[in-house]
């Protein structure tokens, strides 16, 4: 497992992880049973890096407890300092290694106590960024340590997809080894500044290398911004990107099933074009649907979800829940949209369904029963538009809302109230630089992502100051904590004017859609 001790791996939040998303991916998919809405569940994440997915969890769940490992003992430093600054009893972390889990708990070490098995395990990103041994280890740990019933999260890097960026890996492994070493940020940088000198601008010419893999030059423009040390990882010599074939037969080898994706829309793959949802569904076992439809769309990355023995959905028990789903608005400014991006491509809702929706939700929640009604059709109908909607974060839902509101007396989630008092701390972390990446969404349980800066520019947005009053505000209070900004790469921002320039472009990239999101959310 070529895994270095010698850096920190960038933290992010993804609403993919929160258990709230998780439920909703699990009831649209309609293959599984997976309710948790009775709150004592319990949850472990491999590869959980800083613990921010666990955190914003933790708050949203109380009654819930959670697990996270990671190699990196600094990494499990900052989660258990953060969590503990944050006041969250319910989530430990513990520097181990995966492969001790593979006969289940393991018994010594910082995990002996730790449960006999979860509801649910996670783990993001780690089964392309592995060996074929770990990988196949990751694959038994989930499965001996999940509960009959549980559910494994795991996402990876695929084929298709990935075909267009390995000149990028091959070319940066091979500048490093003439180094005398591994792939390393200076050789990614020289073989990304060569391969854009060989693909041009597509407009003055075009190599052949250009023509076969077009992808290839929108991906050298994105790493212009990523940090250094998510790139190493991602094209690092071990990362193997995978075909869904050999990885869900891996999957089922170790006693897991395959039922659904935390990528919505790819829960319905008749919301492709006619042509491609012809060709794949004239796979008619499931495992070569999945095939298909990868290569329909060229994937690169999945969000599949397996089980540990598959609960088939009571039918009528899986409409009334669907029917009491509630639903918000979020960004109202993208009702003019006519399309959304998805990994399928290009997807488009029926105007007059959007209209419906705007026009139904405008005043505040109603669920999707209610929705339904007013387009005269059954919830299940309108599936497949509620994942885009969901995806495109057009609409909101809670599918633990229902506890919230107290309808099972006895049982304790997360009141509103206290996640607006989860969120105070996390504003005051951030005032010190030392956030969480963002907020959590009273009504969502899931986390906004959502920068110290971010977050520190939202929190005067109700003194009516202008746009430059508003930066120069915050950068003093930042150069007055003396704390460090870092751009989208990763490089520290300490000077007067650099930290107002970067405070000046962050603003600009919250304006529309972005603050009244936050606006709607009550996040500040």
């Amino acid at each position: 497992m070529d895994y270095r001790q010698d850096r920190l791996y960038p933290a992010f939040v993804h609403r993919e992880l929160a258990v709230s998303w998780l439920a909703i991916a699990s009831l649209l998919g309609g293959r599984h049973r997976w309710d948790l809405r009775q709150g004592r569940f319990t949850v472990l994440e491999f590869g959980c890096g800083h613990g921010l997915n666990l955190i914003f969890n933790a708050a949203a769940h109380p009654d819930a407890q959670f697990f996270g490992i990671d190699f990196h003992p600094s990494h499990v430093a900052r989660a258990t300092t953060q969590a503990r600054e944050l006041g969250l009893s319910n989530v430990q972390f513990a520097v181990a290694d995966l492969r001790d889990f593979t006969e289940g708990p393991p018994d010594r070490g910082p995990c002996r106590l730790w449960p006999e098995a979860y509801d649910l395990v996670l783990a993001h990103g780690i089964a392309s960024w592995v060996d074929a041994d770990t990988r196949q280890a990751l694959l038994e740990a989930a499965s001996h340590n999940l509960q009959p019933g549980g559910l494994f999260y795991c996402s990876y890097n695929t084929y298709p997809g990935w075909l267009s960026r390995s000149p990028l890996q091959m070319l940066a492994l091979e500048l490093g080894l003439l180094s005398g070493h591994n792939t390393s940020e200076a050789s990614l940088q020289q073989a990304t500044a060569w391969l854009q000198e060989l693909l041009g601008d597509g407009d003055t010419h075009t190599s052949p290398l250009g023509r076969f893999h077009p992808e290839l030059r929108t991906a050298l423009q994105a790493l212009t911004n990523a940090p250094g040390t998510y790139l190493l990882g991602e094209y690092q010599a071990t990362h193997q990107p995978l075909y869904v074939g050999p990885m869900h037969r891996a999957c089922a080898q170790a006693g897991l099933t395959h039922v659904g994706s935390a990528t919505l829309p790819e829960l319905f793959p008749q919301m492709l074009d006619p042509i491609r949802t012809a060709w794949v569904a004239q796979a008619r076992h499931p495992a070569l649907q999945e095939i298909l439809f990868d290569l329909a769309i060229s994937q690169s990355f999945r969000r599949d979800l397996f089980a540990r023995g598959v609960v088939p959905p009571n039918s009528s028990d899986t409409q009334v829940e669907l029917a009491s789903l509630p639903l918000i608005l979020r960004q109202d400014s993208l009702k003019a949209r006519q399309g959304f991006p998805t990994s399928m491509g290009t997807m488009a809702i029926n105007a007059a369904i959007l209209q419906t929706v705007d026009r139904v939700l405008a005043d505040g929640p109603r669920s999707l029963g209610e929705l339904a009604q007013e387009l005269g059709k059954a919830p299940r109908d309108l599936l497949p538009q509620l994942a885009l909607l969901l995806d495109q974060n057009r609409v909101g839902t809670d599918p633990f809302a229902a506890l919230a509101a107290g309808s099972q007396p006895g049982l304790k989630a997360a009141e509103p109230a206290e996640i607006t008092a989860f969120n105070q701390k996390l504003v005051e972390l951030a005032s010190r630089g030392k956030g969480a990446g963002g907020l959590l969404a009273p009504d969502l349980r899931l986390p906004i992502p959502l920068g110290d800066a971010q977050i520190l520019l939202t929190q005067v947005e109700g003194l009516g100051l202008k746009d430059a009053d508003r930066v120069q505000m915050v950068a003093m209070g930042i150069l007055r904590a003396g704390l460090t900004l870092h751009d989208q790469k990763g490089q520290a921002v300490r000077d007067k004017q650099g930290i107002s320039n970067l405070l000046a472009q962050l603003w600009q990239e919250l304006q529309g859609a972005g603050m009244e999101d936050l606006r709607r959310l009550g996040l500040f």
